[in-house]
């Protein structure tokens, strides 16, 4: 049986080529390969994983002499000109150099993007392979518990969330600090320090998730053994020499100093000159729930690779492993504790597992991890499900104690009969992701719509122009996120910067990219932010390249305004309805006029105006339950985006829906700015207009 021992390095690099290795690893990267259609499409190029590939774009640029200077490193050319966009979200450091030596060897970006997707796979499951061999576990224990931690249903969910797919620094760290506390072997502090800096220039998220997971292994730890913090740093003082281990401590002293600069570049520029935090609300809604380790949550994600979409964005909320990898998980359990084989690391890791759920797990309005979401930058960690890919390293090693132990009960059957158990098992823990349903993107479709943008360029676009891509009027959030994207990789493609930008935050008072917002609008919010002069975004401006949709706004695009309306501006705002009722529907329209000294501009950064109409019955109505008089019908709100100049004014059609209810309705319409005032309790005669509902 398996024992948490660590065997020769030799020995494990000669299992590398053993058949459950190979096995595993095949049946995984078979998967990986259909979704980058052998190299001839991209994980579904959309939204962050079309942002990663900018990332790595970026970075390649950069090495390649575009620019070597720090402050170029953190200020891509998008949202232009604000700075140090590259701390807004993932910056991929650690993960890009595959990507580089892709890019130098010529190979074009869609291409070299699924080569680095294929290479973060591969990474995985060695590293995790790896470390299971060092744990004492056999070939084919090793090969499962490597192939769920790479290809777990929640993996294969979350795929085109590239830079989440770099993770092989975890399981590594993971070993290094268990031998560091299980064997008291100090020279491995090195090997901890430099594997948990790598895996936050990796990404920052998984970099803090490690650092959950070694908090929960310690707590863990000390609950299974019986040994505190303080006596295992005892035992390690007094274990080694301070001189023999000189070079080692200086070692890791230098990879956590790696780790305090690449964290307070990040809280200089987002804190410190941006001043950015998310509300705890907003962290609160991305935390697991319990459900969402549950198949039935999910049974749509069998059809839809598990992507479940909020707001117009696609989220992963795929939390379910697996029946095979739930079973597998149970069967362990009951060997650890029932049979107390594997006890002590197995209750160290159940202990652990429990710990990460219990913490992260939201129940109603509650959540234990509202007490460390107030700890200064960790509210910015707000996809708190993606723990799932920590949490699967415990998982992955639960899977091996139970392989270990399955497969021991018949070491001594049959050749026929250990084969068929062996493909019972590697089908077991494969065949959901086998025929779950890729989402990929050609890489000539995504050339092809590049080249469509290219064609649109002016032939007097120069050095110092500025790329703009706007989208379609009326297109939903997901679709105005990819026209920022697109401006993003055109400008790269051209070596200019862009307004377009897409990250985690956005810049101080920008929105994302609307047709009907004007481009001036982000020059003008740099200006502010930058206490520059009008005449600086006025002479940027010049040098802005515009690239329409084929159907851009049918007006002259706004420039949100600052503007808190007042009182006296309210009573200068009149309105007059005018229309009837036709079947059922109000027809007709609403005749605004600016009587202010003012531009009347229903965009600001204070607030966007909002128009509320609603019909009211002109005599009493009583509910036919309760016999009492019905409350007033609530306002209907719709954001209509206009500007008007003083003294004019601004016909705006209507098309509203009538009570369902036949009689006589007062049609009352008025309009107010989010936590200010309403307009027609603030002087402004509230206009209004009588009609007849009849019966259809």
């Amino acid at each position: 049986m398996s024992d948490p021992t660590i065997k020769n390095n030799k020995y494990l690099y000669s299992q590398i080529g053993s058949w459950p290795f190979v096995v595993f690893l095949a049946v995984g990267m078979f998967h990986v390969l259909r979704v980058i259609g052998w190299f001839s499409a991209m994980p579904l190029f959309v939204g962050d994983g079309k942002f990663d590939a900018v990332l790595l774009e970026h970075i390649y640029l950069w090495v390649n002499g575009v620019t070597h200077t720090w402050h170029g490193l953190w200020s891509p050319q998008f949202f232009y000109p604000f700075e140090g966009m590259l701390a807004f979200s993932n910056n991929n450091f650690g993960s890009a150099a595959g990507y580089v030596v892709l890019r130098m060897l010529g190979v074009d970006r869609y291409t070299a993007f699924s080569g680095w997707f294929f290479l973060g796979y591969l990474l995985n499951f060695i590293a995790t392979y790896f470390v299971l061999r060092r744990l004492g576990f056999k070939s084919f224990s090793a090969a499962a518990g490597a192939y769920v931690y790479t290809f777990a249903l929640p993996v294969v969910s979350m795929e085109f969330w590239g830079s989440l797919n770099y993770r092989f620094a975890i399981p590594m760290a993971f070993l290094s600090f268990w031998l560091i506390i299980k064997n008291k072997q100090v020279q491995y502090v090195s090997h901890l320090a430099f594997w948990t800096m790598w895996q936050f220039y990796c990404s920052i998220y998984l970099g803090v998730f490690l650092a959950y997971l070694l908090l929960g292994v310690l707590i863990a730890y000390w609950v299974t053994y019986k040994e505190s913090p303080f006596s295992i740093s005892k035992q390690l003082w007094f274990a080694s020499s301070i001189r023999a281990n000189s070079v080692n401590l200086l070692l890791s002293l230098v990879y956590l100093c790696l780790i305090v600069l690449l964290l307070a570049q990040y809280h200089h520029i987002t804190y410190g000159d941006y001043h950015f935090s998310r509300p705890l609300n907003e962290v609160s809604s991305y935390l697991p729930r319990f459900a969402d380790y549950l198949p039935n949550v999910v049974e749509a994600g069998y059809q839809n690779h598990g992507i479940i979409l909020f707001d117009g964005y696609a989220q992963p909320r795929y939390l379910f492993l697996g029946f095979g990898v739930y079973c597998m998980m149970f069967y362990s359990l009951w060997v650890i504790f029932y049979k107390k084989i594997n006890y002590a690391l197995g209750k160290t890791l159940a202990i652990l597992l429990l710990l990460l759920f219990l913490v992260t797990i939201r129940i109603g309005d509650y959540s234990l991890y509202y007490l460390l979401a107030t700890l200064p930058g960790i509210s910015a960690m707000r996809v708190m499900f993606r723990i799932i890919l920590v949490m699967l390293l415990p998982i992955s090693i639960l899977v091996s104690i139970a392989c270990e132990h399955y497969l021991y009960r018949f070491e001594q059957a049959r050749v026929l009969r250990k084969f068929l158990l062996n493909s019972s098992m590697v089908t077991l823990l494969s065949i959901e992701v086998c025929f779950s349903i890729v989402l990929s993107t050609p890489i000539r479709e995504a050339e092809a719509y590049q080249s469509s943008l290219e064609k649109k360029l002016p032939a007097s676009i120069t050095q110092n122009s500025i790329i703009f891509v706007g989208p379609e009027m009326g297109a939903t959030i997901f679709a105005a996120a990819e026209a920022e994207l697109d401006g993003m990789i055109l400008a790269q493609t051209l070596n200019l910067p862009t307004l377009n930008g897409y990250t985690g935050f956005y810049p101080p008072n920008t929105r994302m990219v609307d047709a009907c917002i004007s481009y001036k609008d982000r020059l003008i919010a740099y200006a502010h932010f930058r206490h520059k002069p009008d005449s600086f975004f006025e002479d940027m401006a010049k040098h802005v390249v515009v690239i329409s949709s084929s159907h851009p706004c049918s007006y002259e695009p706004l420039v949100i305004s600052d503007d808190i309306i007042s009182a006296h501006t309210a009573s200068q705002i009149t309105f007059e309805v005018q229309g009837s009722v036709v079947g059922k529907q109000f027809t007709g329209h609403v005749l605004i006029t600016n009587n202010s000294p003012k531009p009347f501009n229903t965009l600001s950064h204070n607030g966007d105006l909002q128009f509320l109409w609603r019909f009211l019955p002109l005599f009493p109505r009583l509910d036919e339950n309760t016999h009492t008089l019905m409350p007033e019908p609530v306002w209907v709100v719709k954001q209509i985006p206009f500007t008007i100049a003083p003294g004019a004014s601004r016909v705006q059609p209507l098309l509203l829906d009538v009570p369902s209810t036949p009689g006589k309705y007062r049609l009352v319409v008025s309009m107010v700015q989010p936590g200010g005032i309403w307009f027609h309790t603030s002087g402004m005669d509230a206009p209004h207009l009588d009609v007849q509902v009849v019966k259809n």
